[in-house]
């Protein structure tokens, strides 16, 4: 195996352990966790682990941001409205800067991107509807 094999190896099982630990810092669930471990550090394996839980945290971050709009009133609606779109706008063009980088690292950490930045979204959101 060439240096450069051993090096894209070794760097998806970095990427592996480090969306593990994230996994188990967060809301993420169970089942991204044992995705990201059997994965083995393949990079399409990896990504597909991320889109399926990208879709559970965004279905969560639509249900916060809902419980949110419910408790709001007047203004304070469009200000979060304003606040979401933002929001979206920077997660978008942070995780799409990343994508753009060389190589099968740039997927995964552009992947990852929208994945932790969702989830910690949705926690955020999550804080607002119990205030």
């Amino acid at each position: 195996m060439t240096r450069a094999a051993l090096a894209i190896v070794a760097l998806g099982l970095y990427a592996a352990a480090a969306s593990v630990a994230f996994a188990e810092s967060k809301n993420l669930t169970p089942t991204y966790s044992a995705c990201i471990e059997n994965s083995g550090g393949a990079t399409f394996p990896m990504i597909d682990c991320m889109t399926a839980e990208y879709e559970q945290q965004d279905k969560r971050l639509n249900a916060a941001y809902k419980a949110v709009v419910k408790q709001l009133e007047g203004k304070r609606v469009q200000e979060l409205k304003e606040a979401q779109r933002a929001w979206i706008k920077f997660r978008d063009l942070n995780c799409g800067f990343l994508a753009g980088g060389e190589g099968q690292m740039a997927r995964i950490e552009s992947n990852s991107c929208m994945l932790q930045m969702t989830a910690e979204r949705a926690d955020e959101l999550k804080g607002f509807a119990m205030e």
